[in-house]
C-alpha cells in the first residue's frame, strides 16, 4: 500500500521528509479499507480496491500537499512551483 501512495510523488517528494508520512498514512487508511470490506460485505478476497483504489487516492492527495520544489528540480528540467507547503496553493 506503501509504494502504490508512493508512486505519483515519487520524483517530487523527499526521501527523508515526507515519504514516510505517505507510507504511514497509505497504511492507515487502507488498513481501514480493508476491514470495511466486512462490514460492507464485499466479496475482495485481495483486498485490490483498498489496496491500489484507497492508497492511489492518498498518494494524489498527498503529493498535491507535499510536492518540493528542491526535488523536482534535481532533473534540471521540470520547474514547478512545489505544493501547499512550498504556497503554491493553485494546484
Amino acid at each position: 500500500a506503501s509504494l502504490v501512495a508512493i508512486t505519483p510523488g515519487s520524483g517530487c517528494v523527499g526521501i527523508r521528509t515526507y515519504s514516510v508520512l505517505f507510507g504511514f498514512c497509505a497504511g492507515t487508511f487502507c488498513n481501514v479499507a480493508t476491514q470495511l470490506k466486512f462490514l460492507l460485505g464485499v466479496d475482495d478476497t485481495l483486498d485490490i480496491f483498498a489496496s491500489h483504489a484507497i492508497g492511489g487516492v492518498v498518494g494524489n492527495v498527498l503529493t498535491g500537499l507535499f510536492t518540493q520544489h528542491s526535488v523536482a528540480a534535481y532533473d534540471a528540467i521540470a520547474d514547478i512551483p512545489g505544493g501547499w507547503l512550498n504556497r503554491h496553493f493553485i494546484q
